[in-house]
């Protein structure tokens, strides 16, 4: 209904909160940002620059965190607040995609971050992905980007 008053680019995205099973596995906190880009980087088109500032201040202020498994899997916590965190950033490096590192990263990341509430943001096609790991979709949203204006 949106698109018919601003025009932009719209993509429907799927809240799911994890409600699996948590697995302690051997990972650990990234402890270098440029090996987490690097990692993070084969999952997603983003500039080194600018992902870095930011990132490294959430870090450096302690609203973000970020974990690693070995130099084959990545994710990002955005935040964890008042018992809810956000997941982001899920990336596996090429090489060792489909051997379900980014399933046993995901489970290791929710039980240390237990008793708080883990939830992904996704695209449609990840649907199926994050149901396997222990996810149930909660909401539907719908992110506007590239603004269209007349010239």
């Amino acid at each position: 209904m949106l698109s018919k008053y601003i025009p932009a680019d719209y993509q429907k995205v799927i809240s799911m909160k994890f409600s699996g099973n948590s697995c302690p596995a051997d990972i650990r906190e990234a402890n270098s940002l440029s090996d987490l880009f690097s990692i993070v980087s084969t999952g997603f088109d983003i500039e080194f620059e600018p992902w870095y500032l930011d990132m490294s201040h959430r870090i450096r202020h302690g609203v973000t965190r970020a974990f690693q498994l070995d130099e084959k899997a990545a994710l990002v916590v955005q935040h964890n607040i008042n018992g809810e965190a956000l997941l982001s950033q899920i990336a596996v490096v090429p090489n060792f995609r489909g051997n379900g590192y980014a399933s046993k990263l995901i489970r290791a990341v929710c039980s240390i971050l237990s008793p708080s509430e883990c939830y992904v943001i996704c695209e449609p096609k990840l649907l199926s992905f994050y149901e396997r790991v222990g996810f149930e979709p909660c909401g539907e949203y719908c992110i506007v980007s590239h603004l269209k204006t007349d010239k």
